[in-house]
């Protein structure tokens, strides 16, 4: 449980399990790139200049905003019991499933680098939220899946070719230079 009044800094090379965050004041800083694993509950702010690196089946029923990177790592699972908020740059690297019933809600850029994940299904088959205020890049050589598009301006930008499969809804506007590739089974 990490509780303290002020702003409270987390460094070092090992993994961190089963993590809490209840503070009264002040923010959560990742001095360098951590591994969060299992269980990351709580409400707060989690600020840079590291990133939040997902592992190991996590679990999130977090209320707060993560404003710093965010990657999985690993291929494990996902579970998202309410929206989890990223106010930075999210990075598939290597995911099994996503599930619900919350969403992924990303402001910042994506970077799909894993070619072989899923996303699990829920009511409306989607679980990545793109909700950035401005553009937003996607990138990579992976593919995306079940993507919704919310945004409150700007356009979600290719900058290269990125494959998407399962569910594609929402509402605005893609540009490229890269190609949509629709693949998997495709829903719009």
């Amino acid at each position: 449980h990490l509780v303290g009044a002020g702003d409270q800094h987390l460094s070092g090379s090992g993994m961190l399990g089963h993590v809490h965050v209840a503070k009264t004041g002040g923010s959560v800083a990742l001095d360098n790139d951590i591994i969060f694993k299992q269980h990351f509950t709580g409400n707060g702010t989690l600020v840079g200049p590291g990133t939040f690196l997902s592992s190991h089946n996590q679990y999130f029923d977090f209320a707060g905003t993560i404003q710093t990177g965010f990657e999985m790592i690993d291929s494990y699972n996902r579970y998202f019991t309410q929206d989890l908020l990223v106010d930075g740059d999210v990075t598939f690297t290597s995911v099994a499933t996503l599930y619900g019933p919350g969403f992924l809600r990303i402001t910042g850029g994506v970077h799909a680098a894993d070619t072989s994940w899923t996303s699990g299904l829920l009511t409306d088959g989607t679980i990545v939220h793109l909700v950035g205020a401005g553009d937003q890049h996607l990138s990579g050589s992976g593919m995306l899946g079940h993507v919704h598009v919310a945004k409150a301006g700007g356009n979600v930008v290719l900058d290269n070719d990125i494959i998407f499969k399962q569910h594609f809804t929402g509402d605005g506007t893609l540009v490229g230079p890269g190609t949509f590739l629709s693949s998997h089974n495709q829903y719009f």
